[in-house]
């Protein structure tokens, strides 16, 4: 998988915007205390959200796919769902997809 270019940008905030995506809360308020959720529950909620969502960016996310393997679309389309999920996850983790939400 190559490393994010500037044009990818456009497709990851098509992504966002289809997918209307906004981040949660970091604390949660339990019985009047808050308490600050740890990296792996907010990690776990975003990518609920996300996944709950990956649907109404089925175009900007194949496109996505696409570039950063570098296949056609018709190639992801075809690919093995548990391909698919080991793509996106080594995506999500590149330092440039992280950077974008920073």
């Amino acid at each position: 998988m190559r490393e994010l270019l500037n044009e990818d940008m456009y497709l990851i905030s098509e992504m966002v915007d289809k997918m209307s995506l906004t981040l949660p809360p970091k604390s949660k308020i339990v019985d009047g205390k808050t308490f600050e959720k740890t990296d792996e529950e907010y990690g776990v909620e975003i990518i609920t959200k996300i996944v709950s969502k990956v649907h109404l960016a089925r175009d900007p996310v194949n496109k996505l796919l696409a570039n950063v393997m570098e296949i056609t679309e018709a190639e992801v389309k075809k690919m093995k769902l548990t391909d698919t999920i080991k793509a996106i996850k080594q995506l999500f983790e590149s330092n440039g997809f992280t950077d974008f939400f920073k």
